[in-house]
C-alpha cells in the first residue's frame, strides 16, 4: 500500500501538492498574536503613549501576518486609576476601531482596562475591538485568593459587561474572553 500517490520527480505532481498546501492555508481560520512588554511602573504610562505603542504593534503585526487574526494585549493595558473602566470604553473602541479600519484584514484587538485601583484593581475588564468598534467585553469573574472580597467580579462566566457578551466570532471561530485568572474558574 502506497501512502502518497504523488511523485516528487514529476513537475505536475509537485504543482498538485503546492495547490493542496495553498488550499489548506486558505482554509485556516486565522492567527492569534500575544503582546508581552516589560514595564517597571504602569501608572506612569499615559493613555496617549499606550495608544501610540498599540498602533505601532498592530501595524507591525498586520504587515508580518497574512489573513485575519486576533492580537491579545496585556490585562490592564489601559489604567482608569480611581475611575470605573467604563469611562474608557467608548474612547478605546473609537480609537482602536479607527486604526483597524485602515487595515484590509479583519483583526480583533483584545485589551484589558483596570479601574478603581487602590491596593487592587477593583474592576478588571477585557474588551475585544474590531474595525466595527467594541464587539465583546468581559469582567473578571474568578478572583485570586488575595483579590477575593477586594474586587468586583462578574456574577458568572457568562455575565455580560456593558450589554456585550464576552464571546466574539472571527471567520466561524468563536473566541471567549478570559481576564487574568478566569481560566481557572472554567474547570
Amino acid at each position: 500500500m502506497q501512502w502518497c500517490s504523488l511523485n516528487s520527480d514529476d513537475p505536475n505532481d509537485v504543482a498538485r501538492f503546492r495547490n493542496i498546501i495553498d488550499r489548506r492555508r486558505k482554509d485556516l481560520n486565522g492567527w492569534v498574536a500575544t503582546v508581552t512588554l516589560q514595564s517597571d511602573d504602569d501608572k506612569d504610562y499615559p493613555y496617549n503613549e499606550r495608544m501610540k505603542a498599540l498602533s505601532e504593534i498592530v501595524n507591525h503585526v498586520s504587515r508580518e501576518t497574512h489573513g485575519d487574526g486576533v492580537i491579545l494585549f496585556p490585562g490592564g493595558w489601559f489604567y482608569a486609576d480611581k475611575k470605573e473602566p467604563c469611562t474608557t470604553y467608548n474612547w478605546a473602541g473609537k480609537k482602536i476601531g479607527e486604526l483597524l479600519g485602515e487595515i484590509e484584514e479583519r483583526i480583533f484587538v483584545c485589551i484589558g482596562i483596570d479601574g478603581r485601583v487602590s491596593e487592587y484593581a477593583k474592576d478588571q475588564v477585557g474588551i475585544a475591538i474590531s474595525k466595527d468598534g467594541i464587539d465583546a467585553m468581559g469582567r473578571k469573574f474568578h478572583p485570586t485568593a488575595q483579590e477575593d472580597g477586594n474586587i468586583k467580579p462578574a456574577d458568572d462566566y457568562l455575565s455580560e459587561e456593558g450589554g456585550k457578551s464576552r464571546i466574539f466570532e472571527l471567520n466561524g471561530v468563536k473566541y471567549y474572553m478570559c481576564v487574568c485568572y478566569d481560566t481557572y474558574g472554567l474547570g
